[in-house]
């Protein structure tokens, strides 16, 4: 590896003087995917007879992920006719979508739809060297491109358009093995990640119902029948109210009230779907200061939990979820945002924040709540709801595991952020050729 010190003022900024410019159509013939009419139809779609590529295949695969294996649909023969093939090795770009700019290599020989464009007969250029750099200015595609020409999506002509150094070939080989090796870590780290994350998911299963017990604890076999399910004899089942202090709605904020500056306000977007707190300094709504000192009843500090009273996600899979607060307050608690305060002498806040996002909890949330777009859990029906309650020293340890592996998982999530900005690191020095691997 070396740093280059010898450069060429170019279209694309100073440039090794090795290297070429020129742009995706000069090394590449851009063409467009094709979609048998009417979309659905029998006699083209849901067949055996080929893949068939379609954006929606490309939201699912990870961006570390380069090389497309397979697709959710295949076409008949017929349905093939009226669509593009694609050969192995051809790279292909998201033309709209969720994954617009988003380049990826065919391992697989298929069609693809209209929502996908494809460069054929690439010349003098290394096709993943060629991924790579396309997926360096995805952002700049969506943000500039596409909005800038006033089009939800990609065209030929703007993909044929884009810019593109081009390094000696074997140093474009170079710098898409190194930049492959930094993904193939990237993926194994997710991989991990949801690993680890479906291990959580079996383990809280188990503890939280009883159906294992950790060591020094035993219900010999003998289980009680409850409304939540089979528990061991040994624990109870009750109402939420019954390990309340307090329950507390939130204020009923005005959007017109909204400062630029001020207490933060928290609302049901800070309640993840896997019941974490979602805290992001820049999109929160805030209230004047002024005001804020006169609401100190509704005042949120570290540790407190917050409950979710309101869901307008299609699934309603946030209605019930339970968070605890996990930065420095005072914050504020808007309306339709419930704050639990535990009697600490019965529950451990951990505990149920855990079971807050278990099946029966889940389950009766939605079910009790009133449906529609927007779906509505009262204080009543969180109340009333029923709760698995072991010995106090029980639910502790059991939260001490359960937290044990949250630290693991968050570890190991930290280790993937740190790996992305390593790779965004490397983008800005290969593909400009700052530094050089031949």
């Amino acid at each position: 590896m070396s740093v280059n010190s010898e450069y060429k003022q170019t279209p694309l900024g100073k440039l090794p003087i090795d290297w070429e410019v020129g742009t995706i159509g000069t090394v590449s013939n851009v063409v467009r995917g094709g979609s048998p009419r009417p979309a659905g139809d029998p006699k083209y779609f849901k067949g055996n007879y080929i893949p068939w590529l379609t954006v929606a295949s490309l939201t699912n695969l990870p961006e570390s992920e380069t090389v497309v294996t397979k697709t959710d649909d295949f076409l008949t023969e017929e349905g093939s006719k009226y669509s593009r093939t694609l050969e192995v090795g051809t790279v292909i770009i998201a033309n709209s979508g969720a994954t617009l700019g988003v380049a990826k290599l065919l391992g697989i020989r298929c069609c693809a739809n209209d929502g996908i464009a494809a460069l054929l007969n690439t010349k003098s250029v290394d096709r993943l060297f060629l991924c790579h750099f396309i997926n360096s200015r995805t952002k700049n595609l969506r943000e500039v491109v596409a909005t800038g020409n006033g089009q939800p999506n990609l065209n030929t002509g703007l993909i044929g358009n884009i810019g593109l150094p081009i390094p000696p070939l074997v140093e474009q080989g170079a710098i898409s093995t190194a930049l492959g090796d930094v993904d193939q870590l990237i993926t194994a780290l997710d991989h991990l990640i949801s690993k680890k994350r479906a291990i959580k998911q079996a383990t809280m299963q188990q503890l939280l119902t009883g159906k294992q017990r950790l060591a020094g604890f035993s219900s010999e076999g003998k289980f009680k029948k409850t409304e939540i399910g089979l528990i061991p004899n040994d624990w109870e089942c009750v109402e939420l109210r019954h390990v309340l202090e307090s329950f507390k709605n939130g204020y009923a904020f005005s959007a017109k009230g909204y400062s630029n500056s001020g207490m933060p306000i928290v609302t049901m977007a800070q309640i993840g779907l896997d019941g974490t707190f979602q805290y992001d300094e820049t999109r929160v709504n805030r209230w004047p200061l002024d005001d804020a000192s006169k609401l100190e009843d509704f005042y949120l500090h570290r540790g407190d939990l917050v409950i979710s009273m309101t869901d307008v996600t299609p699934q309603k899979n946030l209605i019930g979820r339970v968070a605890e607060v996990n930065i420095d307050g005072p914050l504020l608690l808007n309306q339709r945002v419930g704050l639990l305060k535990l009697n600490r002498n019965k529950m451990n806040p951990y505990f149920l924040r855990s079971y807050a996002n278990s099946s029966p909890w889940r389950i009766y949330c939605r079910g009790v709540s009133t449906l529609g777009v927007q779906a509505n859990l009262g204080t009543s029906e969180i109340g009333s709801g029923k709760i698995p309650l072991p010995s106090l020293y029980e639910q502790s340890l059991i939260a001490e595991v359960l937290s044990g592996m949250d630290l693991e998982i968050l570890t190991i999530e930290k280790r993937l952020d740190k790996t992305k900005l390593i790779k965004l690191g490397m983008i800005q020095e290969l593909l400009t050729g700052k530094t050089r691997l031949v």
